[in-house]
């Protein structure tokens, strides 16, 4: 164990129901050399008083108190707070493992990697496993392969909390995660990182618990923040990426984008620009789209279908 100092940074907003359990997984870790920085992003429960509490029994907690901003804005402050050799990100309702950053911190350094990531599971709020990641045939490998997996639906795709950074990296390189995109962001982040970082390193063993709560942001219901994915999709479209998950992202931008048209429309919100803005994407990507041999006939048809039939097809379809 080289016994570097590892930043962890927990955004915290209104999380009283699951933050003790969250701080009394990092506090109990066998890798004791932490600095521990909890941004309390506008909290209007008791966070911040069990924050404080746990801040009088341990040291090497970090409070910052800022006004709401959101995930992203509060993970970039505990970025500029940040003073360890390494960083890891921790969401305020979940847990982790008691050797979670002993296995990562030993990765990173015996195998000098710039990134290390270790296996997760989905789980409800009585702790029962919903899901385990799948595991990976290669240990190591380099950025463009890290790249292309974060588009597949398997084992870690952009989870940002099951991994570890060198800081100097993030720092060196000005790497922020995207304050104006609420959808997407980690993955935004991870290609960022992933400019400047050229080897990783994966371990299967599970190590971090992701609560899987149906009423957050990615699972609630529609509100106009989930419309900034959009915004990420074009801004993926702008990354070194194959051409096959270029359309890919073509393809969720088109058929997201009119399924929003609709739920728009729904709630009695102009979609007036959002219209334009997917007659455009269209005439410049749709060619593309239909030429892509990686998407399915059936899933071209429900393009189709759902650009010319929007209507009637989001009122088919029940999950829209």
């Amino acid at each position: 164990m080289n016994n570097e100092k590892i930043s962890v940074i927990v955004p915290i907003y209104n999380a009283e129901e699951y933050l003790e359990k969250c701080l009394n997984s990092i506090l109990g870790q066998t890798y004791t050399n932490l600095e521990i920085i909890l941004v309390n992003d506008g909290s209007k429960d008791k966070s911040l008083e069990i924050m404080e509490k746990f801040k009088n029994q341990d040291q090497r907690i970090i409070i910052i108190n800022k006004e709401n901003g959101g995930v992203s804005s509060a993970r970039n402050r505990g970025i500029e707070m940040a003073t360890g050799k390494y960083v890891i990100f921790i969401d305020a309702d979940d847990y982790i493992e008691p050797n979670m950053f002993e296995v990562l911190e030993e990765d990173l350094f015996k195998n000098n990697v710039d990134m290390s990531m270790c296996g997760y599971r989905n789980v409800d709020i009585n702790g029962n496993i919903l899901y385990e990641s799948k595991p990976m045939a290669e240990k190591y490998f380099d950025a463009r392969v890290f790249k292309n997996n974060l588009f597949k639906d398997d084992y870690y795709r952009d989870l940002i909390c099951n991994k570890l950074f060198k800081l100097e990296i993030i720092k060196d390189n000005n790497i922020r995660f995207h304050e104006d995109i609420h959808v997407n962001e980690n993955i935004l982040f991870l290609l960022d990182f992933s400019k400047y970082a050229f080897r990783y390193s994966f371990g299967n063993e599970m190590l971090y618990n992701f609560l899987y709560n149906t009423s957050g942001a990615t699972h609630g219901k529609f509100n106009l923040k989930k419309v900034s994915i959009l915004s990420s999709y074009m801004r993926l479209l702008t990354y070194d990426l194959s051409p096959d998950i270029l359309n890919k992202i073509k393809y969720r931008y088109l058929f997201e984008g009119y399924a929003f048209t609709y739920l728009m429309k729904k709630i009695n919100i102009d979609n007036t620009e959002l219209k334009k803005n997917l007659v455009e994407f269209k005439n410049k990507y749709y060619s593309d789209v239909k030429r892509e041999k990686t998407i399915g006939i059936k899933r071209k048809i429900s393009l189709w279908l759902m650009m010319h039939c929007t209507d009637l097809y989001c009122k088919i379809r029940k999950d829209i």
